[in-house]
């Protein structure tokens, strides 16, 4: 099991953080053998998700990917929706 960080857009010096995080997440997820556990917060718009695009990329068919869905308590009006079209 690798823990591999979360997105974050910040710049270290000159350097945009993101783009180095993406490339790490994607070099070790896109081995077929690689279980995707992709967690996502309740409060935030799954279908603009950059985490989810990602996983999408390189587990199209959903069969490799579990999805951990935290902070249930903030969870707004319409989330159930969300998940159904963009998660399932």
């Amino acid at each position: 099991m690798i823990d591999l960080p979360g997105l974050t857009y910040r710049k270290v010096g000159e350097h945009e953080l993101s783009e180095y995080i993406k490339d790490m997440i994607k070099s070790h997820i896109e081995d077929e053998n690689c279980l995707i556990v992709m967690v996502t917060p309740s409060n935030q718009d799954i279908g603009n998700s950059e985490t989810v695009k990602i996983a999408w990329e390189f587990d199209n068919e959903k069969r490799r990917t579990i999805c951990v869905i935290t902070k249930a308590d903030l969870c707004q009006e319409g989330f159930a929706d969300q998940v159904n079209k963009n998660l399932l």
